[in-house]
């Protein structure tokens, strides 16, 4: 037996948008029907793409076990390039339970 995402030709497009990085994906028609169906309503296509690309990179540094690169990763992300101690937030705690000052 075949497999479909494999076999079917990528005649569908998402409209993904994310400028600089992809404007239109090339994708098997079935592909293009299970992103659609699972895409919620209330988020875009390019959100909903690169939250599944983030994920996507997330689980494969956690598959490696490799936590330091995920801290990494999120801090690139969030803004705070992988510096624990700038991510602190005013008012929390610095992990056994005392308030930072």
């Amino acid at each position: 037996m075949g497999n479909v995402l494999l076999d079917e030709s990528r005649d569908a497009r998402l409209a993904v948008n994310l400028s600089g990085f992809c404007e239109k994906l090339r994708v098997p028609e079935t592909l293009h029907r299970l992103v659609m169906s699972t895409k919620p309503d209330h988020v875009s296509l390019g959100t909903h793409t690169m939250t599944a690309l983030l994920n996507d990179a997330i689980d494969t540094l956690q598959s490696r076990r490799d936590y330091r690169g995920i801290y990494g990763l999120l801090g690139t992300v969030l803004g705070f390039d992988g510096d624990i101690e700038s991510a602190k937030v005013p008012g929390g705690t610095n992990g056994d339970g005392r308030h930072l000052r």
